[in-house]
């Protein structure tokens, strides 16, 4: 039972559907019930064991079959199904022991969606009139999707938000003329998207209208050694990237390229925009999925470094003596018992005490007198 439990979870996590269906183990007739149980085509597990099979009202001698209607890309199948047109009722199998409760709801089998191949130009553009690409579902080949080839000869896609992200590739290293690209997307109003190697630079809308009917020289690289960039530590790999002299302040590129280099404990990765003087700004990247990504608004050296991670409660820079044990030890207690001074109570209380004292002698010294008749004390007549 755990065997089949485990393998279920399995199939359920590979997102197998799974296919039930009734076996009949004993068919039953006109004297007699019958038994049957539901099972998984899929990991064969058994449930409903031993579940009844009313006896039959008819024979069922005269049976047709209505064949499988496979599912489409876009409509739905149905299974075979049997009807007696003796007793008018539905089965799932040819001995009439499974019956259908309801026909409309029995076998349906879910649309199978398009499986599309690769675009391929049927027009080609030209400079003065678009051109088309079409691509054909593996399915059906009556299945076909076709986009626009703008006069440029650039191809473009549609995003959610209903903008034209036209997009082409770029060699790393090398200036790559790209004035006709972004002039076609901005005459589009679209973005403009383009891959150098790993690399993925998605201009927006405001960056084209500002790129587009200038110059558009493009040289991007991507550098794991000799970065040129004196004073700066840690470096991992350097992106550089360069439009001539035309720029785009008022719109984003977004920069993603694949990093998948492991940060070793207590640094943390940056990426540093870093200018001719060596000053260097934080691009506040995101690494996340094996990739890093920033947006920026120019073009320059992009450092991608290591560095150490920023403490809460810094350590005092003052270096420790290695000789001395870091553990905690109990303060030592000298054995002699510290003398201290008199406290202001003890004193009061010495005085009170001697004024006492003296007072009781001065009555010893006036009674002796007294009996001695020196002196007399009581009362004056």
């Amino acid at each position: 039972m755990w065997i089949l439990i485990q393998r279920k979870r399995i199939f359920q996590l590979l997102r197998i559907t799974e296919n039930r269906t009734w076996i009949v183990d004993t068919a039953a007739t006109k004297t007699a019930t019958g038994i049957k149980h539901e099972e998984c085509s899929v990991c064969h597990e058994r449930r409903s064991e031993n579940t009844v099979i009313p006896v039959q009202d008819c024979d069922h001698e005269n049976v047709t079959l209505t064949a499988q209607v496979d599912p489409t890309c876009t409509a739905t199948g149905k299974k075979a199904y049997y009807r007696c047109t003796d007793c008018n009722k539905y089965f799932e199998d040819e001995n009439c022991q499974l019956l259908i409760a309801n026909l409309d709801e029995y076998g349906i089998l879910e649309a199978l969606g398009h499986d599309w191949g690769d675009w391929h130009v049927v027009t080609p553009a030209t400079e003065t009139e678009d051109g088309s690409e079409e691509r054909v579902c593996s399915r059906d080949e009556n299945h076909k999707e076709q986009r626009t080839i703008t006069a440029s000869g650039f191809s473009y896609t549609t995003d959610e938000q209903g903008v034209k992200v036209f997009e082409h590739s770029a060699t790393l290293g090398t200036a790559n003329d790209f004035a006709a690209l972004f002039a076609a997307a901005k005459a589009a109003n679209g973005k403009v998207k383009i891959i150098a190697g790993d690399l993925v630079l998605t201009f927006d809308v405001n960056a084209v209208n500002a790129i587009g009917g200038n110059a558009a020289n493009l040289t991007a690289n991507v550098l794991t050694s000799n970065f040129g960039i004196d004073g700066l530590e840690g470096i991992q790999s350097v992106i550089e990237l360069s439009l001539g002299n035309t720029t785009f302040a008022n719109g984003t590129v977004s920069i993603e390229l694949p990093f998948t280099t492991a940060v070793p404990e207590g640094k943390v990765a940056k990426v540093y925009y870093v200018d001719a003087q060596g000053n260097k700004t934080d691009m506040n990247a995101i690494f996340a999925n094996g990739s890093v990504s920033f947006n920026t608004n120019h073009f320059s050296k992009f450092a991608i470094v290591f560095e150490n991670e920023e403490q809460d409660n810094p350590v005092d820079p003052t270096p420790s003596n290695p000789e001395v044990d870091p553990t905690p030890s109990e303060p030592e207690v000298d054995p002699t018992p510290e003398k201290k001074g008199l406290s202001g109570g003890a004193i009061a209380g010495i005085v009170i005490g001697s004024v006492i004292l003296l007072a009781l002698i001065a009555c010893a010294v006036l009674f002796l007198l007294n009996k001695k008749g020196i002196i007399k004390l009581g009362k004056k007549n």
